[in-house]
């Protein structure tokens, strides 16, 4: 590494966060690095990126350190299969890792090494497809542990984001960001979210539940409720007529957003990190959760928010999220602080 690769300009405004998991700590400089497999920018398939070409990652080391080369040894104590949190210091490059800590974790009975958790191997270009205790066991506190109350479905899903947000990821705009997350749920599945609906059309089985997961996100929506061994209940369509297919509860479909962008997906905690979970206000949340979560009106991704709120589909899912603000933010305000 050398400093001309890191932002000179650098003050915090571009910076990049990821999550991974250490593939290897025999730093040959003894320095105390490790090579991280970082969700959303490294695939999970070691054909397409051995460990050997991962990036060695410097660790912030405790001060108790001496922080030079040749005295420091090796001062950390991550071991390989770890769940770590840091930050790019080359910014949008995403070449210079920096680990800031390690997130508790617990593997399932048979973790594969090769795939540092993720059992299934994932084309070139797309997302890992994560199964089993992998899947479920990536961090954050259980379903059990969550506040689902309110007088609606949007204020119960509200409560349990705004929680995780705050509790769980310790984000100040926890509650604009719960505001931005369920103004696109009410685009999705309806002004109540409507747990049960089922859009049929497209690549099967469709896309269900409040954000409508569709293929291998459905499929970990649904390994996720089995972890937690969560009754399933029949989808149906707008009309009401039942599919066959199965879906959890609305509790179940709330914590599986919290999962899947903090660690349960690469892709998903890729997006959430760089783009959405700064977003200062509701409106801006509510345009950043559709660009790169919902993704719907992908031609649009990467326009300014002014051009963005020009489309009507945009401009309702952050119309309702500063509704949902305005409606729900107030009533923990106060536990908030």
């Amino acid at each position: 590494m050398t400093l001309k690769t890191i932002d000179a300009q650098y003050y915090g405004d571009e910076t990049r966060w990821f999550v991974g998991v250490v593939e290897s700590v025999n730093d040959p400089l003894k320095q105390g690095r490790v090579r991280v497999r970082i969700f959303g920018v490294h695939s999970a398939n070691i054909s397409d990126i051995p460990a050997s070409a991962l990036p060695w990652a410097q660790v912030v080391a405790p001060i108790t350190q001496a922080g030079t080369s040749g005295v420091n040894g090796t001062p950390v104590g991550l071991k390989a299969s770890a769940q770590v949190f840091g930050m790019f210091l080359d910014g949008k490059h995403s070449q210079i890792p920096l680990v800031i800590g390690s997130i508790p974790k617990v593997d399932g009975p048979a973790p594969n090494p090769h795939h540092t958790g993720w059992s299934g191997v994932a084309r070139p270009g797309q997302p890992p497809i994560l199964t089993g205790d992998a899947l479920h066991n990536s961090g954050g506190r259980s379903v059990a542990a969550m506040t689902f109350k309110g007088g609606s479905n949007p204020e119960k899903v509200y409560n349990v984001l705004e929680e995780g947000f705050r509790i769980d990821m310790g984000l100040k705009n926890s509650r604009e960001l719960a505001a931005g997350f369920v103004g696109n749920f009410m685009s999705e599945s309806g002004s109540n979210l409507n747990y049960l609906v089922h859009n049929t059309s497209g690549k099967a089985p469709g896309a269900l539940g409040i954000a409508q997961w569709r293929g291998n996100r459905y499929h970990n929506l649904m390994k996720y409720a089995a972890g937690e061994g969560a009754a399933l209940e029949d989808a149906t369509t707008l009309g009401g007529t039942k599919t066959g297919t199965k879906i959890p509860s609305l509790k179940i479909q709330a914590a599986f957003v919290l999962h899947e962008i903090s660690g349960g997906d690469g892709y998903e905690t890729s997006n959430f990190n760089r783009e959405i979970r700064t977003q200062p206000t509701a409106k801006l949340a509510g345009s950043a959760v559709e660009a790169w979560y919902e993704r719907h009106q992908t031609a649009l991704r990467n326009k300014p928010f002014e051009t963005r709120y020009r489309n009507f589909d945009i401009k309702k899912r952050v119309d309702d999220a500063q509704r949902i603000y305005s409606s729900f933010a107030h009533r923990n305000r106060q536990e908030a602080q």
